[in-house]
């Protein structure tokens, strides 16, 4: 509801909500649970602040929503019936298959110590840590001499050795490659196989969160136009070397599905009936022929 009648706010978080427009600071959690305890000894009261603020929230910011009939019905008939579908999503979860992750980590873990040889051996530079930005820059340029013509100083006086830059130099020498390969699959070991499985719980699945309007402990905002995002883990920016690690439960199949194009078909039907099919087909032949 914040979200449709007040899009512009910071956070849409009940707590900031409640004390942007009615100045009360609620009860938090942390409040009325001390360390150790499963449930806080005042734990109710921390339940009837939220029951109490959400109605009076409700009754502020209701009116606004009646006074365009469109949103109301969105809201209604769009926003709340999918709050129930959401909450199954979650219910539901996702089976992670944690063998063939183990599978993958060894066989990137091998692959990752045949790239340190081989770099080490092409630069005889035996004791060389591939792990440290520091020594890949003095690596390459200051051992091997590449130009740090399109590398960038930092604040630290030490020359960058990131992705951008080092596949502006993939021609450079053999080496820059290699690099750009360990640190790809360096990525998919710390930032998914070790990370994935502290996100399962009891029934061997992961359980996100899908957000439409809300801010995640990570900083980030769901998407501007109001398609889900999930969080905890983020579902949808998965690797394609891992995504066989999500599998469907037994007896159910997985099934990956696309708009294909829905928005633009859309927009042309609806512009169809101001410019007629002709005009519309030969106006996306001439742009795509243009960026072509």
């Amino acid at each position: 509801l914040s979200y449709m009648t007040h899009p512009e706010r910071a956070t849409h978080r009940l707590k900031d909500v409640v004390e942007e427009v009615f100045g009360h600071k609620m009860v938090k959690y942390a409040q009325v649970k001390k360390p150790g305890e499963l449930f806080g000894e005042d734990i109710h009261k921390y339940n009837a602040d939220d029951s109490l603020w959400q109605y009076r929230l409700f009754a502020n910011e209701y009116p606004t929503l009646q006074s365009d009939p469109y949103m109301e019905r969105v809201y209604w008939h769009l926003e709340c019936a999918l709050l129930p579908i959401i909450v199954e999503m979650e219910a539901t979860g996702i089976r992670l298959d944690l063998d063939f992750l183990a599978r993958q980590e060894v066989k990137i873990r091998t692959r990752l110590a045949q790239i340190d040889d081989d770099v080490r051996t092409m630069t005889n530079v035996p004791g060389v840590d591939l792990n440290s930005s520091a020594q890949k820059a003095k690596l390459l340029y200051e051992v091997m001499g590449l130009s740090t013509e399109r590398s960038t100083l930092g604040k630290s006086g030490q020359w960058s050795v990131g992705k951008k830059v080092l596949n502006q130099m993939k021609t450079d020498h053999p080496v820059v490659p290699l690099l750009l390969e360990r640190a790809h699959l360096a990525k998919l070991i710390d930032g998914f196989i070790d990370k994935l499985p502290d996100y399962t719980e009891f029934d061997g699945k992961i359980h996100p969160n899908f957000n439409a309007a809300s801010k995640e402990e990570d900083g980030e905002w769901s998407t501007a136009t109001s398609r889900l995002r999930s969080s905890k883990p983020n579902l949808q920016n998965q690797p394609p070397e891992l995504r066989a690690a999500f599998v469907a439960d037994p007896g159910c199949v997985l099934i990956d599905a696309d708009y294909d194009g829905l928005e633009f078909r859309m927009a042309g039907v609806i512009a169809e009936m101001y410019l007629g099919k002709s005009v519309i087909a030969a106006n996306v032949a001439a742009a795509a022929c243009k960026s072509g």
